[in-house]
């Protein structure tokens, strides 16, 4: 994998940096041209990889990716303009044009597109080249390594993010693929679970009515009314009668739940429940947005429990703007 992704940047230095030049993988001992009338060289030395800093808790089946530290280095040769001797481009000169051609598509092509071996959705990736300079110490201790080659102007890329992909993708386990009240996994395989294992809840409210926005406002007796879209008033605070229905293949404990999600966000209360039942429920008399559900759990194909949530009721409270003490106004 790392072959591949060295080639694949040599294929882009070779299409687009202008010159012509011809790219050599390896050490720049490697890469110095012996022939007077060699081609331009540029040189690219893969000196340094590591991990991405990131997955920390991957395990042997997740991709690793990897970042890796890149040399580049041109060897060029002195150019003679309009065949006149007296107007020559010095090796220096042409060596500086090649790295800055290299710079520059760099810069206007900052992402790779890979088209790396393996199969699977890695098989297309993305590679950012970052351009990541060295300090002359750094420099000094590459090029120490390199014999009695004279140091040479470089630049320093990283390439990152690389996947390492192996040749056979190993079989992935099943995985929760959404968070909900229903199990299922991210590949075509049948769910362990039917799919009625999620618990259902309906409910009327105490004016006998199914869809439902509820007005609440104060008596100057501190008693409260309630007004339902379209429906007589009620004395008392909003109460609703929940239908729950609970399948065999939950296992407690199963909990009514009342949550105020505006204007603040808190668990108004919770109520153990022991089967299908209609539970009756009474909400504040207290402006705002509510949800009600049924927090139970199922087994997965280990025997261990899951979370699983009903379906989810929205009810709205909210007052009206002329308080009155006969039953409501307007």
């Amino acid at each position: 994998m790392l072959s591949e992704v060295a080639n694949q940047l040599g294929r882009f230095i070779t299409t687009k940096v202008s010159g012509n030049p011809r790219v050599v993988i390896g050490p720049p001992a490697d890469a110095v041209p012996t022939d007077a009338n060699a081609e331009p060289v540029i040189n690219l030395f893969f000196y340094k990889v590591g991990p991405s800093g990131f997955h920390a808790d991957a395990t042997t089946q997740d991709p690793f990716f990897i970042r890796i530290q890149c040399l580049i280095t041109a060897f060029g040769k002195d150019v003679s303009v309009d065949n006149s001797s007296s107007s020559v481009l010095s090796e220096g000169e042409i060596t500086l044009r090649l790295l800055g051609s290299v710079i520059e598509q760099f810069h206007q092509n900052p992402v790779q597109h890979a088209a790396l071996p393996g199969g699977g959705p890695l098989a297309q990736s993305t590679l950012q080249i970052v351009f990541a300079p060295l300090n002359i110490e750094e420099l000094n201790q590459i090029w120490g390594t390199q014999g009695d080659i004279i140091f040479r102007t470089s630049l320093a890329y990283e390439i990152a993010l690389a996947p390492m992909i192996s040749g056979v993708m190993p079989q992935m386990p099943s995985r929760v693929g959404e968070i909900s009240g229903r199990v299922g996994a991210i590949d075509a395989s049948p769910s362990p679970q039917p799919l009625n294992s999620q618990p259902l809840i309906s409910f009327t409210d105490n004016a006998q009515q199914s869809g439902w926005v509820a007005e609440t406002w104060r008596r100057q007796d501190n008693s409260f009314v309630s007004r339902f879209s379209g429906i007589a008033l009620q004395t008392g605070d909003p109460n609703l009668n929940i239908d729950i229905l609970l399948p065999s293949q939950l296992q407690p404990p199963h909990k009514l739940i009342l949550r105020q999600i505006s204007p603040t966000d808190q668990v108004i209360s919770e109520t153990a429940i022991n089967g299908s039942k209609t539970q009756s429920l009474s909400l504040p008399s207290v402006n705002g947005d509510y949800l009600i559900y049924v927090d139970s759990h199922l087994a997965d194909s280990d025997g261990l429990p899951i979370s699983t949530r009903s379906n989810i009721l929205s009810v709205k409270l909210s007052s009206i703007p002329q308080p009155a003490d006969d039953g409501g106004g307007s």
